[in-house]
């Protein structure tokens, strides 16, 4: 969700004149909490019991996978050195727009593709096998890892990996690009549609339709509430959730809601309103849209979607294209009862995606837990 404040309405708000652009250095120097490429926070470095610092590497940037509302609702449990058991944390379960966890689910699946990169790339290889069929259950996967021959796997675009907002060009994406990108998802379906055309109409309309139909729900938008972290303090303690950075809510309306701006300000018909404006006008600016299907609705098969899903997102930072999942349309009635007709989808749609070139790509901006939050060594 997108809030914007002009720079007047700021300035008005914060009771400032003209004169007070004199304090633009100190408002720089408090620009706000940013990801760096090691979490933060949260005893961050610190090892956790008899694990080896490849094994902890892995996990950090296992972490660095993307979740509805930066939720992180993984969870990891070291039987032994080379036995590990990877489930969902219940405790983040987004329960008013997920209540099946189906978005748990492929999170814990975009974790498992990071660390299956990661693996690769301290030499090791793993080998899974399935143990709970609850998309909520914290004993999902057994991992076995075994070292093998090193398979030289850069970590750079997981590690560039982010999801953006704003900035997009509407030039359409080059046949090219789009076949680049369906290369992520052998055996999966993924389909693109031009922005120009009917079927990409349909989904800008129905984006938009759907993100105001879920901005009006109560409980949804106290859900989101929770996950925004307003203030540099809470942000730094928890390593979680939507900070302004990551809402790209920069420069003086950042400072502004960093300091100004509190839980009960979500729930309010402006911040609602605005909410919904930065909506019309991320949906007007695209290059077109990718749904991403599963077979099934099976808690095996979302997780393999899930990987799917990071590895599109990690390829399309190396063209330089974002790739913003704008999945109200799967979460809110009607559209995700008529969307796999209206599209005319084989399978299970679970991603819409946005997507979209971009002159420039900034560094990611989302805090992330330390392996120590969501690992337990028995």
């Amino acid at each position: 969700m997108t809030l914007q404040i002009s720079r007047r309405t700021f300035m008005r708000n914060a009771g400032l004149t003209a004169g007070a652009l004199a304090l633009s250095p100190l408002l720089k120097a408090c620009a706000g909490v940013v990801r760096a490429d090691l979490p933060q926070g949260m005893n961050a470095g610190l090892k956790i019991p008899g694990m080896s610092s490849e094994a902890y590497g892995m996990l950090v940037c296992a972490a660095l996978a993307a979740s509805s509302h930066n939720s992180q609702p993984w969870r990891v449990t070291v039987e032994s050195e080379n036995r590990w058991i990877v489930g969902a944390d219940r405790s983040r379960h987004l329960k008013a727009v997920d209540p099946d966890g189906r978005e748990l689910a492929l999170s814990v699946g975009c974790f498992m593709e990071n660390l299956e990169t990661a693996a690769g790339h301290y030499g090791f290889e793993i080998e899974k096998t399935a143990m709970d069929s609850s998309r909520l259950s914290p004993e999902i996967l057994r991992l076995e890892f075994r070292k093998c021959s090193s398979h030289c796997v850069s970590l750079e675009k997981l590690k560039l990996r982010r999801t953006l907002r704003k900035g997009y060009l509407n030039t359409p994406l080059s046949p090219e690009h789009v076949a680049v990108l369906e290369k992520c998802a052998a055996d999966t379906e993924l389909l693109f549609f031009p922005a120009d055309g009917a079927a990409g109409a349909y989904l800008k309309e129905g984006a938009l339709e759907s993100f105001k139909a879920q901005s009006a729900r109560d409980d949804a938008q106290a859900e989101l509430a929770d996950w925004i972290r307003f203030s540099d303090r809470e942000a730094r303690a928890v390593c979680d959730g939507l900070t302004p950075e990551s809402m790209e809510i920069n420069g003086f309306a950042g400072w502004y809601v960093r300091n100004f701006m509190k839980r009960d300000s979500v729930l309010s018909a402006d911040f609602r309103r605005r909410g919904n404006e930065g909506a019309a006008e991320q949906v007007g600016s695209c290059g077109g849209w990718f749904v991403l299907c599963s077979r099934d609705g099976s808690t095996a098969e979302l997780l393999r979607v899930g990987g799917v899903f990071q590895r599109l997102q990690c390829e399309a930072r190396g063209l330089r294209i974002a790739v913003h999942p704008m999945s109200q349309m799967l979460e809110e009635t009607p559209w995700r009862s008529e969307i796999r007709s209206r599209l005319a989808l084989s399978g299970e749609p679970q991603f819409i995606l946005r997507c979209g070139c971009v002159k420039y790509f900034p560094a990611p901006v989302s805090l992330r837990r330390p392996p120590e939050a969501f690992t337990v060594a028995e």
